[in-house]
């Protein structure tokens, strides 16, 4: 298999993530893989998720964002409880070698989101990834993620509907 200079870019990138978590540790790097998560799962499902809201585009990114980063502060709390529970038991190498594993799925999903985005709104970049062959796995692995989360998201509303009943009065989930 002979690989390009962006297929070797990209997998340094998952490398080097990966590196990180084995550095510091599943529970330090928790918060960031949880906040990509967030804001690539809002911007790839956007359509989908918006249709519960008002058709106003600042109130609606703003209504997910804010849910998103309540959902992540709780997160963070956890994950801080969780780390020092794990310190105090003399459980650390297992730390780090969960952090490895969140490192390399962290660096897929980064570089996942990045090809999905040049694919899907940047035309002239799109005959980069034309020859690559770690830029395919690479999007279905990221589109294997958002599915996913798509389980974790409100369900989308009869397109008739929408109008007739206020956002606060709908069910989301």
């Amino acid at each position: 298999m002979h690989l390009n200079i962006i297929d070797i870019f990209i997998l340094s990138i998952i490398l080097l993530t990966g590196l990180l978590g084995l550095r510091f540790g599943i529970f330090r790097l928790v918060v960031p893989f949880a906040l990509v998560l967030v804001i690539t799962t809002i911007l790839y499902n956007y359509n989908r998720i918006s249709l519960g809201f008002e058709n106003k585009p600042f109130v609606n990114v703003f209504l997910l964002l804010l849910i998103g980063f309540i959902g992540l502060l709780i997160f963070a709390v956890v994950a801080r409880l969780a780390q020092a529970v794990m310190k105090t038991t003399g459980l650390a190498p297992l730390d780090h070698l969960l952090g490895l594993v969140l490192g390399l799925i962290l660096g897929g999903l980064v570089v996942g989101a990045t090809v999905w985005a040049i694919q899907t709104y940047n035309v002239e970049w799109k005959n980069l990834l034309r020859d690559s062959k770690v830029t395919i796995d690479a999007l279905n692995f990221f589109k294997w993620i958002m599915a996913w989360t798509q389980k974790f998201l409100p369900t989308t509303p009869e397109v008739e509907n929408i109008k007739a009943v206020p956002w606060w009065k709908r069910n989301l989930w």
